[in-house]
């Protein structure tokens, strides 16, 4: 497991979880991950930066040996936060904690 200072914002632990629960009543039965993200951190803005600087390496540079450098981080980078990110809060239960706790 990374180290706190080594993540990035856009990583939620577990404690963050219940933490914006208790402060954000309104959307504790939401088992969307991205219902706890702020709005620089969501789908369209990840899509939107990473097509943004790969075009702009595109732009400015002109050679696609530069683009596909910037490419390959920026794509991981968005493959992780659109795919795997969710896909690894959905598994692990976290969001339904809160849901499983009203039932009892």
């Amino acid at each position: 497991m990374l180290s706190p200072e080594i993540v990035s914002d856009c990583y939620l632990e577990q404690s963050d979880v219940y933490e914006l629960r208790s402060m954000q009543p309104d959307i504790n039965k939401s088992s969307s991950v991205w219902d706890y993200k702020p709005w620089w951190c969501r789908p369209w803005s990840i899509l939107l930066t990473g097509v943004t600087l790969i075009s702009g390496s595109w732009i400015v540079f002109k050679a696609i040996w530069v683009t596909v450098l910037v490419a390959i981080p920026i794509l991981t980078w968005m493959g992780f936060f659109l795919l795997v990110y969710p896909r690894s809060m959905a598994e692990s239960g976290v969001l339904q904690v809160q849901e499983e706790s009203d039932r009892i």
